[in-house]
């Protein structure tokens, strides 16, 4: 079974191949370098380590009616967890900005 690449991310519109410098998969080299051989031209960035659910009821701990609605949200069958981090997102920026 496939599976998605760890180590880049490719944009194919624009050609460009990010690699991300702090992952390494040594089973991607070969990809990476049939890419950069087809002309795909090379940026480099630092992949963002995710975030679990705990960690974002840990930071809404602070706002209850925020973390209220980001585990009614979560605890939806129908794409629950998508719902509960644009809550997160959302309350984010918003408290970003104070």
């Amino acid at each position: 079974m496939a599976h998605k690449a760890k180590s880049f991310k490719l944009n194919e519109k624009k050609k460009v191949i990010v690699l991300y410098t702090n992952v390494e998969v040594p089973a991607e080299k070969p990809l990476i370098d049939y890419y950069l051989n087809a002309g795909f031209s090379p940026m480099f960035e630092e992949k963002k380590p995710t975030k679990s659910v705990a960690q974002m009821k840990k930071e809404l701990s602070a706002d209850a009616n925020t973390l209220k609605a980001f585990e009614d949200a979560y605890k939806d069958k129908d794409g629950g967890f998508f719902k509960a981090c644009k809550i997160y997102s959302e309350w984010k920026k918003a408290n970003k900005k104070k």
